[in-house]
Formats: C-alpha cells, sequence, structure tokens
C-alpha cells in the first residue's frame, strides 16, 4: 500500500511560503522605496525609463509571489486530499 508522507509535503509548502514572503519583504523594504527615491533624485527621459523597468520589475515580484502563495495552496489542499482517501482506504481495509 502507498503511504503519502505528509510531514515532507507540509515542509515543502512551509518553504513555498517562506519564500513567498521573502521576496515579498525585499520588494517593500529594497524595490519599493529604490524606486520612490529614484523618483524624487533622477529627473528626465533615462529616469523615466528605469522607472517603467523598476515598475515591471514590482509587477513581476507580486504576480510571481501570488503563484508561489497559488501553488503551496494547491500542494497543501492535494495532501490533504490524498491523507483523506489513503485513511478512507485504510478504513476499508479494516472492515
Amino acid at each position: 500500500m502507498l503511504v503519502f508522507n505528509w510531514v515532507t509535503v507540509n515542509m515543502q509548502v512551509n518553504k513555498l511560503r517562506e519564500i513567498a514572503n521573502e521576496m515579498e519583504s525585499m520588494r517593500r523594504s529594497v524595490l519599493l522605496p529604490a524606486i520612490d527615491s529614484t523618483r524624487a533624485a533622477w529627473k528626465g527621459p533615462t529616469s523615466q525609463a528605469f522607472l517603467t523597468k523598476c515598475n515591471e520589475l514590482n509587477q513581476w515580484v507580486v504576480d510571481e509571489v501570488s503563484r508561489i502563495r497559488e501553488v503551496a495552496e494547491n500542494l497543501k489542499r492535494t495532501a490533504n486530499l490524498i491523507v483523506a482517501a489513503e485513511q478512507a482506504a485504510q478504513e476499508v481495509i479494516r472492515r
């Protein structure tokens, strides 16, 4: 009988959540202040081009954080379904 390793999956889910949180923290503490400082200190078309790229990077990070969190939640939900199915199968075997 296949035995699903829920503990390993749970550790992986937690690691994915940690990665997403670290990315979000860096975005808020490093990228956004850098964008604000650049906007205040640097004017002209070159600065606008740079800020456009910075804003694209910011949006990319936001999107990736969301995707990572979604993967973590889907993995957790799937793991819980597998555990429930295994428990149900074990109940059937006991009868």
